[in-house]
């Protein structure tokens, strides 16, 4: 991997993942924000560079104009203003150092806040929470400096979005953005006064499958599936929905129809990992180990299914299979070296298998990422 010191965004480049895990992005780069907010000096003859050039005293029409061009290049990149569509980015090395320049073109535009639309400043902070979750695939930066950039980075993203909010929201995506990341934050109760606020809830099914997302967390079974029945009602086609009412159904240990409902939601979207991840839960928690394996192993196999190899660490371990978990866990640490759930259960299976030091030193990598009273009182039990 390549680090660029002082620049707004890290490139790296030919990252490679081995084995038969994903090709976790696809095309030609890793991105991610640096800790540093110093300027970026690009090369001339970038398209958006010369696009977006901000005068030495810019008014509010010249925000107003940049803010609009800012959008309709990120729009360009395939980059939606809804940060629960990041895993759907695709950039090449030519949209991230475009990306430098419209985020530094952005933070010195802040002052013209009222120049900028809901649309622009929710596309920022996708970028920013983008950022936040490829930290998890950086080869090659101390714990610290990774747990540091994910403060800073979902500090940015929630000005952007709290900016976003603060205009006459047009479509909702502010509000939308809010209540994801309140979800994220275990806000459930949040998360559904910010759906519910969404314009038209009733007719998107995106929404309305947020809300039964939110009630899902709250453990309030019943009235997640009620809004998951309406978002189904609005589209049967959503497989975010069929999916929703898979995990209900998988809470309340009904096996069939969690089946039913998920295998609908792998017929619409056959490529979405997430839905095989989920299939393999149903399977795994009838004890049901080889078709459990075969939905996680197809998982694996697809872009952002890497977490499937988490699972098939889990399963292996829940079985008793030390050398088989360690050899999972290994190849998902290869891919997500920054995932702190990947290191307790890398910890738990070396505690099991006798290497209470490397089991000690896998506790304090997590703990260096993300502190929390469960793994210290697993680190103490040692």
């Amino acid at each position: 991997m390549e680090l660029i010191e002082r620049e707004p965004l890290w490139h790296c480049r030919d990252f490679l993942v081995g084995g038969s895990a994903p090709d976790i992005l696809a095309k030609e780069s890793i991105m991610a924000l640096s800790l540093s907010v110093d300027r970026m000096v690009l090369a001339d003859g970038k398209k958006v560079i010369e696009d977006i050039a901000i005068p030495d005293e810019p008014e509010f029409e010249d925000a107003e104009r940049l803010f609009w061009k800012m959008n309709m290049h990120m729009a360009h990149m395939g980059i939606s203003p809804y940060v629960e569509d990041i895993k759907k980015m695709e950039l090449n090395t030519g949209d991230i150092e475009n990306l430098s320049h419209i985020l530094n073109a952005a933070r010195e535009l802040e002052s013209f806040k009222s120049a900028a639309e809901e649309e622009t400043l929710s596309r920022i902070s996708a970028v920013y929470y983008y950022a936040h979750m490829m930290l998890d695939y950086l080869h090659g930066v101390e714990p610290k400096a990774i747990k540091k950039g994910k403060k800073e980075l979902y500090s940015h993203v929630s000005r952007y979005t709290g900016m976003a909010e603060k205009i006459m929201p047009k479509k909702g995506i502010a509000e939308t953005n809010r209540g994801y990341l309140d979800m994220m934050l275990g806000r459930h109760k949040d998360a559904i006064a910010h759906f519910k606020r969404v314009r038209d809830f009733e007719k998107n099914p995106k929404v309305l499958t947020n809300i039964g997302m939110a009630f899902e967390g709250m453990d309030m079974q019943e009235e997640a599936d009620e809004y998951y029945i309406k978002a189904l009602k609005s589209d049967e086609r959503y497989a975010k929905a069929w999916m929703g009412r898979a995990s209900v159904a998988l809470s309340m240990k009904k096996w069939g129809a969690a089946l039913q409902f998920v295998s609908k939601a792998i017929e619409i979207e056959p490529r979405n990992p997430d839905a095989h991840i989920l299939e393999g839960d149903i399977f795994a928690q009838q004890g049901l180990i080889s078709e459990a394996e075969k939905s996680y192993e197809t998982a694996s196999k697809l872009r952002w299914g890497e977490r499937a190899l988490l699972k098939r660490a889990q399963l292996m371990y829940d079985s008793g299979r030390w050398g088989a978990a360690l050899q999972f866990i290994e190849r998902y640490l290869f891919i997500a070296p920054n995932d702190h759930e990947g290191w307790v259960m890398k910890a738990r299976i070396l505690k099991e298998n006798g290497d209470a030091e490397g089991a000690k030193n896998a506790y304090e990598r997590a703990l260096q990422i993300k502190s929390s009273p469960e793994i210290k009182e697993e680190l103490k039990s040692l």
